[in-house]
């Protein structure tokens, strides 16, 4: 509404799966004028939680600076989701790992999938010569309705010594810069 964001404006937000950010997730996911990937990914120093990044490309248009259209069935995510972040600020994230966690974070996706919104890319990561040469992330974009694969219990990570650690942002490319491309082109 204010017009501050330049266009294309790239918006990056973290933790929006846990501890949650379901009205930003339907908003980037549901309004027209963005170009949204949600990255599935394992949190930081903590292998077994899963969490979601978006990459959200936005550009000018009648829905620009509009809200969201408004569904009952976010609320109560909502709630859950800011429940979860006053309990983490009183202690630690960390503390909330697990069960009730991994169980919001189920019922978070599977309305979203109900939605019609799911990640678009998750973030592999493999050791490089058995982790001798260390490790490598990468973005890899699914394909429409595939899910990106389910943590096995091993961080390969967690095999470095001395943080020989790499990511590679090139290959997995962001909605955004595809329709860039597309506009460039005349497609």
């Amino acid at each position: 509404q204010l017009d501050l964001l330049t266009e294309p404006a790239v918006v990056v937000a973290d933790n929006v799966l846990k501890p949650g950010a379901p009205y930003h997730v339907w908003r980037i996911s549901s309004m027209p004028h963005y170009r949204t990937d949600i990255i599935d990914l394992r949190e930081f120093g903590s292998a077994p939680v899963e969490d979601w990044m978006t990459v959200s490309w936005t550009y000018r248009g009648p829905t620009y600076g509009k809200p969201a259209q408004e569904l009952r069935e976010l609320t109560a995510l909502a709630r859950e989701s800011d429940r979860f972040r006053l309990r983490a600020m009183a202690t630690s994230m960390k503390d909330l790992v697990g069960d009730p966690l991994d169980e919001f974070a189920a019922r978070f996706t599977e309305e979203f999938v109900k939605l019609n919104i799911r990640s678009s890319m998750y973030v592999k990561t493999e050791l490089v010569d058995g982790g001798n040469d260390g490790a490598i992330s990468t973005l890899v974009r699914l394909e429409p309705g595939e899910v990106p694969p389910k943590w096995q219990g091993w961080d390969p990570r967690e095999d470095l010594v001395g943080g020989r650690w790499r990511s590679f942002i090139g290959g997995g490319r962001f909605s955004g810069e595809l329709q860039q491309e597309h506009q460039r082109s005349g497609w």
